[in-house]
């Protein structure tokens, strides 16, 4: 089990790394267009943050895990992805 949150934990790491990487390209001017890739990995990344926190939680630096990706340059830059509507696909809700 725990091998199966290691891996979990290090792919959403390398998600939430790529994330901050493209939001300092975009701000130093270096991609321009519709950042169509960056909303969907974004969208990943709120899925499994409010769907599957849990399974990323279950050590005991679980909270401290989820709080060292820095949310608040993700939500505030210029990028916004919150405030993009329909993001790209329709994610289906589901309990559990």
């Amino acid at each position: 089990m725990l091998l199966l949150v290691c891996c979990r934990r290090s792919a959403f790491c390398f998600v939430m790394e790529w994330i901050h990487s493209y939001i300092a390209n975009v701000e130093a001017g270096h991609h321009t267009g519709t950042h169509e890739v960056f909303y969907s990995v974004c969208q990943s990344a709120f899925y499994v943050v409010c769907f599957h926190h849990k399974t990323l939680q279950d050590t005991a630096d679980g909270l401290s895990f989820l709080s060292q990706f820095k949310w608040d340059i993700v939500v505030e830059s210029r990028l916004a992805p919150v405030r993009v509507r329909g993001c790209y696909g329709r994610l289906p809700l589901r309990a559990g």
